[in-house]
């Protein structure tokens, strides 16, 4: 169990920076909710002994490790103003403790009382019914500052998004923008240099086709005045 807890620890403490605070904790609730409904259900199924209890704690523990031992004091720190946040912590955390004491005393009278594996299949269900409040209730603190937390909460800021996400969305929105316009002015550019070609293409050839009709002229010139000088010859001879 602590090799499980030490190495989940350590994969928690990573996926905190991809995925961020609130995919992790559901995913915490809901595996161990269904773990915890899988080992009551074969408790009560009285099966004959096998390793499935066994892969059920300690998918349990590696579930609770990943988001439940975690996460609640990192957002509890998170969320609570500067001016409070040291007193607020310790009473919450003075809190949980005689909540951990509580349940650890009454576990043994509820297990005499209502029998192992209900209070499995109730750890389980209340596993499950915590994802759903988690869902719609736990906040996104990934990649924020306290400073935009805090402006989120005395309704500063409309939306819990980080503001460097927003420069840089912009940045990139304006980039890909001016290489639009670098695209659109090459093709220009470029539709331009061909009008160009096209047209220089055009005047050498009419420039060609009045070189050769002038030599045409000329040729025709010389032809006239060479049978001009024959005739003319010819009658002197006459």
């Amino acid at each position: 169990m602590g090799m499980t807890r030490f190495i989940t620890g350590i994969f928690s403490s990573l996926m905190l920076y991809r995925i961020g605070r609130k995919p992790q904790a559901l995913i915490s609730s809901v595996g161990v909710g269904l773990s915890f409904i899988a080992l009551g259900s074969y408790i009560h199924s009285k099966s004959p002994p096998s390793v499935i209890p066994v892969v059920c704690y300690v998918s349990t523990v590696m579930f609770a490790t990943l988001g439940y031992y975690t996460i609640p004091l990192l957002i509890m720190y998170e969320l609570y103003p500067l001016q409070v946040r040291g007193l607020l912590g310790g009473i919450t955390v003075s809190l949980l403790n005689f909540m951990i004491f509580g349940v650890n005393k009454l576990y043994p009278y509820l297990r005499n009382l209502i029998g192992i594996a209900n209070i499995t299949l109730c750890f389980g269900t209340s596993s499950l019914l915590g994802s759903i409040y988690l869902y719609f209730y736990l906040p996104e603190t990934k990649g924020l500052t306290l400073q935009e937390i805090e402006e989120y909460f005395n309704d500063r800021r409309a939306t819990l998004v980080s503001q460097r996400h927003v420069i840089a969305a912009q940045l990139s929105q304006g980039s890909s923008s001016r290489n639009v316009d670098r695209n659109a002015t090459k093709s220009q550019d470029m539709k331009k240099q061909k009008s160009e070609n096209k047209s220089e293409n055009k005047s050498e050839n009419k420039s060609d086709q009045d070189k050769s009709d002038v030599l045409q002229l000329r040729k025709k010139k010389k032809d006239r005045q060479s049978e001009g000088s024959t005739s003319a010859s010819k009658d002197e001879r006459e």
